[in-house]
Formats: C-alpha cells, sequence, structure tokens
C-alpha cells in the first residue's frame, strides 16, 4: 500500500507540472524576445588603497630650550582579504620622514621611519566586532647606535552604536629590540592604550576623535621610564567628481616625556593626503569589516628617544 501511495503521489504531481507548464508557455509569446534578468556581481573579497600625506609638524623640547618645524611627508597604504568565515585580514604599512632640525634630537639626524602590521578581524555580532594585531617598526637615525626597533601586539574591539557611530579601542604590548646595543632604550617593556569615536553620519565626511596613552618600563636608558600620550582629531572625504578617491586631513598633539627628568617632546601635527581606494574598496568598506589601523605612539615614541638624552 505504501508503494502504491506514493506511485499515485508521483502522478498527480507530473499531472500539475505538467498543467502548470502548458499554461505558461499559453501565456507567453515565443516570437517576442524574453527580457532576462542579470544581477551586479557581488563585491570582490579583496580590496585596498595606496596613499599619499603632507604633514606639517611643530615640536618643542623643553629641557634645551629646542624647537622646530618641519615638512614631513608619508606614504602609506592597506590590503584587506575578507575570508570565508565572515571575517577579514588586513595587512598595512607606511614610510614616513621627518625633517625637523637635528638640535631637537641631540644632533641626530633621522632617516625614513616605517612600520608594517597584520590585523585579524571577526565579527561577534552585527554590532561588535573582535580582532587582534601585530606590528613591526623602525625609527632608525645615521648613527647606528640610534636605530631604534620596536615589535607590538595587542587586540582591537569596534562597537557600533548606530548606523552612523562606532567607538572602538586598542590594547597593545610592545618592546623595542636590542635596547643594551642602541645609545637609549627606546619603547622598551611598554604598553599602550587607544580609544575613540567615529561619526559617518555627515554627507560630506567621516569624523574620527581618537586618544591614546603609552608607558614604558625604560625609554631613556634602564633607569628612565617614559609616559607617552597623543589626542587626534581627523577626517576623510570622498571626491564625487573622481571615482575611487578620498581626501584625508587631521590634526595631532603628542607629548613624550621621560619621567626620572626634565626631558620632554611635545609635537603638533597637522597633515592633509589623498587615497586611491581600489578593488572596489571605500572608506566605509574598511569601518565596515572594523578596520582602525595601528597604534601610534610605539613607534613616534622611538623616533623621539634621541631627544631624551
Amino acid at each position: 500500500m505504501k508503494r502504491s501511495n506514493l506511485n499515485i503521489t508521483t502522478a498527480i504531481s507530473l499531472v500539475i507540472t505538467g498543467v502548470a507548464g502548458t499554461a505558461i508557455a499559453g501565456e507567453m509569446n515565443l516570437d517576442e524576445p524574453v527580457a532576462i534578468e542579470i544581477t551586479a556581481p557581488a563585491q570582490s573579497s579583496s580590496f585596498g588603497y595606496i596613499g599619499a600625506t603632507a604633514n606639517y609638524g611643530y615640536a618643542t623640547n623643553s629641557n634645551d630650550g629646542d624647537e622646530s618645524s618641519a615638512f614631513a611627508p608619508s606614504i602609506e597604504g592597506a590590503y584587506a582579504f575578507v575570508l570565508g568565515n565572515g571575517g577579514a585580514a588586513v595587512v598595512d604599512a607606511m614610510i614616513h620622514i621627518d625633517n625637523y632640525d637635528p638640535e631637537i634630537s641631540d644632533d641626530e639626524i633621522s632617516q625614513p621611519q616605517y612600520q608594517a602590521s597584520l590585523h585579524y578581524l571577526h565579527p561577534i555580532s552585527n554590532a561588535f566586532t573582535l580582532g587582534a594585531f601585530a606590528g613591526y617598526g623602525k625609527a632608525p637615525f645615521e648613527d647606528d647606535n640610534e636605530k631604534y626597533q620596536v615589535g607590538f601586539a595587542g587586540l582591537t574591539a569596534v562597537y557600533r552604536i548606530s548606523g552612523a557611530t562606532s567607538v572602538f579601542g586598542q590594547a597593545a604590548y610592545g618592546t623595542s629590540f636590542d635596547p643594551d646595543e642602541m645609545s637609549s632604550s627606546g619603547f622598551y617593556n611598554g604598553y599602550v592604550i587607544r580609544a575613540g569615536v567615529s561619526y559617518s553620519g555627515f554627507s560630506f565626511a567621516t569624523i574620527t576623535a581618537e586618544a591614546e596613552y603609552a608607558a614604558s618600563e625604560e625609554y631613556e636608558d634602564s633607569s628612565e621610564a617614559g609616559e607617552m600620550w597623543t589626542v587626534a582629531l581627523s577626517g576623510e572625504s570622498e571626491i564625487a567628481a573622481v571615482e575611487n578617491l578620498v581626501v584625508t586631513y587631521g590634526l595631532r598633539y603628542a607629548a613624550y616625556d621621560a619621567l626620572s627628568d626634565t626631558d620632554l617632546a611635545d609635537e603638533t601635527t597637522a597633515s592633509v593626503g589623498i587615497k586611491y581606494m581600489f578593488g572596489g574598496g571605500s572608506a566605509q568598506r574598511f569601518a565596515d569589516i572594523g578596520y582602525i589601523g595601528s597604534p601610534y605612539l610605539p613607534l613616534r615614541a622611538s623616533f623621539w628617544t634621541p631627544t631624551m638624552d
């Protein structure tokens, strides 16, 4: 009986299918062209940007009374891979050239600084992204005993309060390499905390405000710890008339202190730059995966190390 019922059901299904097919064919005029809807391809699983920034900085050394201003160009880029599990991997890199008067850095002549980082970002929910990152930077001077390297690793968290507002934070450990072989310790055995808020509700820009604090067990030398902090306001605006181009701009203040003496350097920087987005990249796509870059202070504190002498 079960086999008989199955055969009857199958026969009825075939009849219904045949009737429906005939009805549809009767409604169609086969002499007229049939419109076929083609859906747009999905966004690329990888995208990125390359950019250039013009920075103008003004710095002082309170201990020696030195001050200097300089133009400092930089080149930066990032490439993101969206993974099958919903997460994303991002590799980024930058190179930065300072032109301050050597007097402000104890007569040391700086060379180009560079940094590279790797990030993994994973969505915990539609609103919350958690990630990890690791990076390496170098701030060399002409003197072989003043070539400061730093490595760092930490966690990233991004929470979307609304469609336009996100808050973010990072916490990381960082340390210089071979401090005993250099004239000073650099950013040795330290930590950094970063927090900020980003708002994309303006029609013309995405604006980000952030603060960062860092401290190191050693800075000028083994007996002098370091403390650093910075605040920044930055923005990005798409150029409506030119596809894939984004204008960047910002203002930052930072201070670097060797705690056991009067050595203190501070720096104010204004910047304007441009990014070329490729692979379907945009500022919004980078924000959607939770990418906020790397902490600022470990590498920059390394650059200001000779000033603490």
